[in-house]
């Protein structure tokens, strides 16, 4: 379950759930927020986010905040989403986050029946 979200924007008010959420980037002084049926733009800051965006959420740039539980994969220095959009991350930034998804599923994998997990090779 999510949490549900909503921005104001002049005279259009959208309302969405946290679990869509793709990611939230930072470009100047607009925030884009990306789900997977639109992408919203307002004047604002990634602050206001990263207080509201807390649980599978991860700061992974000084600009940037993604939903892991969006995330498809990653690979040098890509992250991919289930709708196709991707984010791009400086080495550096792309290893932290790699760690940082790595250990939020070793975590979830805990709390989940070993018989629900199956593993591809």
């Amino acid at each position: 379950m999510g949490k549900i979200l909503c921005v104001k924007k002049k005279s259009e008010t959208w309302k969405f759930n946290s679990k869509d959420v793709l990611y939230v980037k930072q470009d100047g002084r607009e925030v884009n927020i990306v789900t997977n049926r639109m992408k919203i733009s307002e004047y604002g800051s990634l602050e206001d986010y990263v207080v509201q965006l807390r649980e599978g959420f991860y700061r992974c740039h000084k600009y940037c905040l993604i939903n892991f539980n969006n995330v498809c994969y990653m690979k040098s220095g890509e992250i991919f989403f289930e709708n196709g959009e991707c984010v791009y991350l400086g080495e550096n930034n792309f290893r932290a986050t790699r760690q940082a998804f790595h250990a939020y599923f070793d975590n979830e994998v805990e709390s989940v029946d070993s018989n629900q997990i199956s593993f591809l090779r």
